[in-house]
């Protein structure tokens, strides 16, 4: 079984989902599907394929058991359908600033934004988080653990307002049970609070504070056991109590070494509707540095692989050749300077084109490397951007190599690219 997929899981009611799932049998055997929708009923099907509606509020566990005809049976993951609240839209914009890099030193201006169709009005500002971290490599899927580990403490907040919680506990006001903050102190020292907290939010139990018995929830979901625990115990935490970002303001982007990406991630989570658990919505958005590292993966054409002092590099395996860089944003670029490197002193000048999505398109600048002197071993090349365009969806650097009768170098490598 490859996954359950379901296409919305939230919304007003009466919400209607459709789920299906991707399952294949090796004997190659008919399939039969049972549903389970969360609320008690089930559906048998031949089809890998539903739709169901939800009339009452709820949150409800779905999943399908799919069975072959010997009766071997598999079972799909559990996925949350929340019917009477939409999950909230969180909109990073950065206003004039480049949507693929960020220069170190210079600033990013952004602006989050956060709608609603349950109702614009009740938006609390205080449930935005904004964060910017900077992660190796190149994993643009990969958010910032710390932003996930801070913003579920605003998400275990909302789920404590939402639940039936409050009418026994206050953050830091006595109340029939103990207040977050002495059960934060309690056990802000213990390793294994976490899955203590979850687990007596699940089954409930009585005197560890007094005789007041705390009833279970055995619906309640380990996500949601898991955030509000990092919520209780944020109280005494100062370490996980990182300020956020405003929801509108200017970073100046940290000097990271070329490789290194910028994640600037924003959440906001809602308070509920009309009865139903607290959701949250999460926008990243990822900028490459402005120096791009040219790497052996990278789609060219008449170019080798080569490694220059430990670092990778392409070179030239006849007299013109290309790369290309992808969804590149020109907006607000002025020039590109390409490095380059050698073993041997080059006896050709080289001439740099960048084209717009191919080899022969249009030319936004030119450059050319003319031949060094024997004190160099690393070149530079200067590209003014004549031509500007918003987004383009390929950049080709077509490199040509101009031989005026001289043998072809052996060994020139394109090491990077760095837009400014």
């Amino acid at each position: 079984m490859e996954g359950l997929h379901i296409d919305k899981t939230s919304g007003k009611t009466p919400l209607q989902i459709t789920a299906t799932v991707d399952a294949k049998d090796l004997e190659k055997d008919a399939l039969t599907y049972v549903w389970t929708f969360g609320d008690g009923k089930t559906k048998e099907t031949k089809d890998p394929k539903v739709t169901y509606t939800y009339a009452n509020v709820g949150d409800y566990k779905v999943s399908v058991q799919v069975k072959d005809t010997n009766k071997e049976t598999t079972n799909s993951e559990v996925i949350t359908v929340v019917a009477g609240n939409t999950r909230p839209e969180v909109t990073i914009d950065l206003m004039e600033s480049n949507s693929t890099f960020y220069t170190p030193g210079k600033k990013i201006a952004y602006n989050v934004t956060v709608t609603d169709a349950d109702g614009n009005e009740d938006i609390n500002p205080d449930n935005i988080f904004v964060s910017v971290d900077y992660l190796e490599g190149l994993d643009k899927v990969a958010m910032s653990l710390g932003h996930q580990q801070v913003s579920a403490t605003v998400t275990g907040k909302a789920l404590t307002q939402s639940m039936d919680c409050k009418a026994c506990h206050k953050e830091a006001e006595a109340s029939i049970g103990p207040m977050y903050l002495d059960v934060a102190k309690k056990y802000k020292d213990d390793e294994n609070a976490m899955t203590y907290l979850q687990g007596k939010m699940k089954n409930g139990g009585t005197g560890v504070w007094g005789e007041v018995t705390m009833p279970a929830h055995p619906n309640i979901t380990s996500d949601e056991t898991s955030q509000i625990a990092q919520y209780i115990l944020s109280l005494a935490n100062d370490a996980v109590k990182k300020q956020s970002l405003p929801s509108k303001g200017v970073l100046i982007a940290e000097n990271r070494k070329p490789g290194n990406i910028l994640v600037l991630t924003a959440s906001y989570t809602d308070a509920g509707k009309n009865g139903a658990i607290p959701l949250k919505g999460t926008k990243a958005i990822v900028l490459e540095n402005n120096t791009i590292q040219i790497h052996d993966e990278i789609s060219k054409k008449d170019f080798r692989d080569v490694k220059f002092k430990g670092d990778k590099g392409i070179s030239l395996k006849k007299n013109k050749g290309w790369f290309v860089l992808e969804k590149i944003d020109l907006k607000n670029l002025k020039s590109a300077t390409i490095t380059t490197a050698w073993k041997g002193l080059p006896k050709n000048e080289y001439t740099f084109e960048i084209h717009a999505n191919s080899p022969e398109g249009e030319i936004l600048g030119t450059g050319v490397m003319e031949q060094p002197n024997k004190a160099q071993s690393l070149g530079s090349v200067f590209i003014p951007l004549t031509k500007k365009n918003d987004v383009v969806k390929e950049l080709y650097i077509v490199c040509k190599r101009n031989t005026n009768g001289n043998k072809p170098d052996g060994y020139m490598a394109t090491m990077g690219v760095t837009f400014n």
